[in-house]
């Protein structure tokens, strides 16, 4: 009897450790699946984040190609200018005298000073 009551106390403990692990192996599981869950949530916020970062980068990028191009055009039009506003240093006048002189005497003084005014502001 005392064997019999022995078995029954360690049968009584191993289904007791057997109940144990099973409701340990069951927490386990439901906490690996919400952990599982979080992470694909976590995840997916954070793409979201790198998309939208991607998106402000781009959108940057494109504002900045738009004012280059409008700083580009603002500095030819100077450019512009300012070979008009070296032309018009000389009368009409002036510049008809050069290209007189330079057909009767054989000089190169309008061609000279034309060329001058476009080597120190070349055309774009």
């Amino acid at each position: 009897m005392f064997a019999a009551l022995t078995l029954g106390v360690w049968r009584l403990d191993v289904s007791r450790q057997a109940i144990g692990e099973a409701r340990a192996d069951a927490v386990w599981t439901v906490k690996v699946k919400i952990q599982k869950a979080e992470a694909v949530l976590l995840l997916d916020s954070e793409r979201k984040k790198v998309a939208i970062g991607e998106q402000n980068l781009r959108n940057f990028k494109d504002k900045q190609e738009i004012q280059d191009g409008k700083n580009r055009t603002k500095v030819v039009g100077l450019e512009h200018r300012l070979r008009a506003a070296e032309y018009n240093l000389k009368s009409t006048g002036e510049q008809f005298a050069m290209m007189y002189d330079d057909q009767v005497n054989a000089t190169t003084t309008w061609i000279d000073w034309q060329a001058d005014i476009k080597d120190r502001i070349p055309k774009t």
